[in-house]
């Protein structure tokens, strides 16, 4: 029998008839082409706003030329530690009192006293300071900076501008934002401007480089018309510990690191988030023609001043001398309860820790150190055993 042929023509039960998946696929395409259509708008509309905030640099013509009237002179702003019309980029560790550093650099341009104890900032007559404060509440900043005896010095206080934004935020970029500070700086006759903190001051996604740098791109731009002399941005650390040198980075978008032209790393003698056991500080500076090794300050609780200390150790050496001085608390504490000497067994017992241990290590140096200083005394004693016992001197 011969197979049918399957007929051609259309079938008038079906003719017209669209399926659900056809539906949901022109749907779907149709969803394409807006959502597409949007992308491509925001893109025209960031390179709008771009090109009106847009403008050229001068130019100043050849190398030859800018150079007719000799090698131009980059003056000192804070000796050593910043250059003239320099962004410094502060990265503090948790609880390094990355608030008072940044006052303590305020009091010292307003006053005419060395930044520290050592180095002078350069404030031209009749300059002033701004200092945008966006975590301390009025009565706190005031208190402070009057700790630090800016009432001291006649003059001083009508040279320092607290601007209080605690619960405000700098939604840049924005022209009329930019216009406003501008407007501000140049009204008082601002040299530096200090943000204090970022994370505070910055109101977008932090971890964005896009987005900061739009942000930073503002702040160079004020800097440029305002005819600022440094900028200090304060921010903390994006990592767990210090370590020698201080923090590395700061918390956030990669961009702050590279908008910056000199980053001071701001540390204690604690890990990570401990709070600071000691009164030592340290501060690294690095950046454009600025290479400081890191500094031992020591800070001042009655005063809140940071001065560079006479005697300065590094980290690692202020550490030991910090764990000689638990040596002797410890070797005193067990001879004032006992009236006799503690052997080294016990002795790294009352630390929590074996003689084989990793940390043995340290106390064994600060052991040493402590005998050095003559705080403890060490004896011979029965089966080779070493015998401690308080010295003649007290830390």
């Amino acid at each position: 029998m011969a197979k049918r042929r399957k007929s051609s023509l259309p079938d008038p039960e079906t003719e017209g008839i669209v399926t659900p998946d056809e539906i949901e696929e022109e749907e779907f395409e149709d969803d394409v082409k807006k959502a597409a259509r949007h992308l491509r708008a925001m893109d025209a509309a960031r390179f709008r706003v771009a090109a009106r905030n847009w403008k050229s640099p001068p130019d100043l013509g050849s190398a030859a030329a800018q150079l007719a009237d000799g090698i131009p002179e980059v003056p000192e702003f804070v000796d050593e530690l910043a250059k003239a019309k320099m962004k410094v980029l502060v990265v503090a560790q948790f609880k390094a009192g990355k608030t008072t550093l940044a006052m303590n650099l305020a009091n010292a341009a307003v006053t005419g006293d060395p930044f520290l104890g050592k180095y002078p900032v350069h404030l031209s007559k009749g300059a002033t300071v701004t200092y945008f404060n966006f975590e301390l509440s009025q009565e706190q900043a005031l208190l402070w900076i009057t700790d630090m005896g800016i009432s001291e010095t006649p003059g001083a206080g009508d040279r320092l501008f607290l601007d209080h934004w605690a619960g405000y935020r700098l939604p840049l970029p924005s022209p009329h934002i930019e216009d406003y500070i501008v407007e501000l700086l140049l009204r008082r006759k601002s040299a530096m401007w200090i943000i204090d903190p970022f994370s505070a001051a910055y109101p977008g996604e932090e971890n964005s480089n896009t987005e900061v740098s739009a942000w930073t791109d503002a702040i160079d731009r004020i800097m440029d018309r305002a005819r600022l002399k440094l900028v200090v941005l304060v921010s903390h650390t994006g990592e767990s510990g210090a370590g020698e040198g201080g923090p590395r980075k700061a918390r956030g978008a990669t961009r702050l690191m590279d908008w910056m032209s000199v980053l001071w790393r701001y540390s204690h003698d604690g890990e990570g988030q401990d709070i600071p056991p000691s009164n030592n500080r340290y501060l690294r500076a690095f950046g454009r023609d600025v290479d400081v090794p890191e500094i031992t300050l020591d800070y001042d609780s009655a005063t809140r001043g940071l001065y560079v200390q006479g005697r300065a150790l590094t980290r690692t050496e202020n550490k030991t001398e910090q764990l000689a001085r638990k040596v002797f608390e410890k070797v005193s504490g067990h001879f004032d309860k006992t009236r006799a000497p503690i052997n080294t067994t016990e002795l790294y017992k009352k630390f929590d820790t074996a003689r084989t241990s990793s940390k043995a290590v340290d106390i064994r140096q600060a052991i040493d150190i402590a005998e050095i200083k003559g705080w403890i005394t060490i004896t011979d004693g029965s089966r080779n055993a070493k015998l401690h016992q308080p010295g003649g001197k007290s830390p």
